[in-house]
């Protein structure tokens, strides 16, 4: 009897202590793939493979996710996993550095992130890039890698792909510390250089977002500033404008907006912008601002009448023989910015041209 007793410890003990193990093991190396949805436009929710990936944060219901937009940013993306329904979420905030953009749901809530602290993960750190493998988007695979050093970058052989964004990055412990970015923000190609950014951000910098994403609504703002002038063209200065003056120098540039003078004449218009922008060093006069919207934007004159509507708008000034201020504006069509006409400034550009060029 003894021995019976003495065996079914032993077998309980085998059976059921492994199992107590393994749920404490899993409660304390969280699996965030749970949290991880898949991204789809309209044009394409019918279709099995995502426009990105994403991750459920906050409550559920918000979902952050990095898209790599092509022409209108929509009002409704539909996010949802593999053989499973899709569900409409609204775009509520947009970072224009990066794409990274907040989505919120209100008729499907999924298991929300567990986020790694801030400053517990470093430069070099070994890592983890998790997303669905690309040729079925079913399967998740899992690719090791290091955080890139400044300047750095990731370079996946396999698993989840830089064409497909917001695969979501853990540390060591498994928490969440980044979101796979894009190799090319294909906004800021349209304006004409190259818009690389970082393969990986950091998960702090896109939940900074969500404190904004019901009192400063990004996507009525500029996703992409560039700067043109004969020093950004030959290597010697930034084509973009400094991150900490965003906020200024989008305010000037709403101002300026409402301020449309005479137009141009036709032979003062460029036929092709990108070149216009990014052409050649030797011909190009004075500062130009390169500046897209996600949706068009209202011009008006002086006194209120409305002038046109704009995807982008090219602001220059500092023009050679005292020629004037002007802006340029036009549309998107085929991944390619459209000149439609263009409008002397008056005046009014000063608080612009200083934070530019201080």
């Amino acid at each position: 009897m003894y021995k019976k007793k003495i065996c079914r410890l032993v077998l309980f003990t085998c059976l059921v202590f492994p199992m107590i193990f393994s749920a404490i093991s899993c409660k304390s190396s969280p699996v965030n793939e749970k949290a991880m949805v898949q991204v789809w436009t309209t044009a394409d929710i019918s279709q099995e493979a995502p426009l990105a990936y994403g991750l459920a944060v906050g409550d559920g219901r918000q979902i952050l996710t990095v898209i790599n937009y092509e022409e209108e940013v929509p009002d409704t993306l539909y996010v949802g996993k593999p053989g499973q329904p899709r569900y409409p979420a609204d775009i509520k905030i947009m970072d224009p550095r990066n794409s990274v953009t907040v989505l919120y749901m209100d008729k499907a809530v999924f298991p929300a992130a567990d986020i790694a602290e801030a400053g517990s993960y470093n430069a070099g750190d070994n890592v983890t890039v998790h997303g669905w493998r690309v040729t079925d988007f079913k399967e998740i695979v899992r690719y090791q890698d290091n955080i890139p050093s400044i300047g750095g970058r990731f370079t996946l052989e396999e698993g989840p792909r830089n064409d497909l964004p917001g695969a979501i990055v853990t540390g060591r412990d498994g928490r969440v510390i980044g979101l796979l970015g894009t190799d090319y923000n294909t906004f800021v190609m349209r304006l004409g250089p190259p818009g690389m950014t970082s393969p990986m951000i950091d998960i702090h910098d896109a939940l900074a977002l969500l404190a904004d994403s019901e009192s400063h609504v990004w996507s009525q703002m500029p996703v992409a500033m560039v700067i043109t002038t004969r020093d950004t063209l030959t290597g010697h200065a930034s084509s973009q404008p400094p991150d900490s003056k965003y906020t200024e120098i989008t305010a000037c540039i709403q101002t300026l907006l409402g301020t449309m003078g005479e137009p141009l004449p036709a032979d003062e218009l460029p036929a092709y912008y990108r070149s216009f922008s990014w052409g050649d060093p030797q011909n190009t006069d004075g500062i130009l601002l390169s500046v897209l919207y996600p949706r068009p934007v209202e011009l008006r004159s002086s006194d209120g009448a409305s002038a046109a509507m704009a995807r982008w708008v090219g602001i220059q000034w500092g023009r050679s023989e005292v020629k004037p201020d002007r802006l340029l504006y036009g549309h998107v069509l085929a991944g390619n910015a459209v000149v439609d006409g263009g409008f002397v400034l008056p005046g009014g550009i000063t608080s612009l041209a200083n934070l530019i060029t201080p």
